[in-house]
Parts: C-alpha cells; structure tokens; sequence
C-alpha cells in the first residue's frame, strides 16, 4: 500500500477490481473456446480427444462455463457496485 492509503479505501478497490474476476475468467474461457474452435484442426482434435470422457465435449464445457458465468456476474458486479458506492477516496 502507498503512503497516505487507509485499509478501507484499499480493501473497496481491491473489491472493485477482483469481485468480477471469475465472471470475467469464465468469458475469457468461452472466447478462447470459440476462437479454437474456427481452427478445423484443433476442432478435430479436441473432438477426439473429448471421445470416451462425459462432459467435456465442446457444447457441455460452454454450457457449464455459461452457468458459471450466469452465476459469478450477476453477484461480481454487485460486489462491485456496492464497494465502488461506499468508496470515498482513492487515497
């Protein structure tokens, strides 16, 4: 922490920042999907590689990161809010 920075106003920040990361992660995990699965390559051998292991097909391992995403924004954001709300100062 810099000189002249309480705990409360840090703590607030460190809220703001991190309290919509595992919403953020899931996102970044579906984008990442996504954009492998244009590679015609990738797309065969992931395919083949899910084969014989329940629920790591490409449409089950979106569906689960959508849930986990649906679940963790709604809840980042209000953590968020709510610090960003009861922040005063940035010192």
């Amino acid at each position: 922490m810099a000189s002249g920075t309480n705990v409360g106003s840090f703590a607030l920040s460190f809220l703001i920042v991190f309290a919509p990361m595992p919403a953020a992660m899931a996102l970044g995990l579906m984008l990442g999907n996504n954009l492998l699965r244009l590679l015609p390559l990738a797309r065969r051998k992931l395919d083949a590689e899910a084969q014989g292991y329940p629920g790591t097909s490409f449409l089950e391992s979106m569906q689960d990161l959508s849930k986990i995403c649906l679940g963790a924004l709604p809840i980042g954001l209000a953590v968020a809010l709510t610090a960003a709300y009861f922040l005063s100062s940035l010192r």
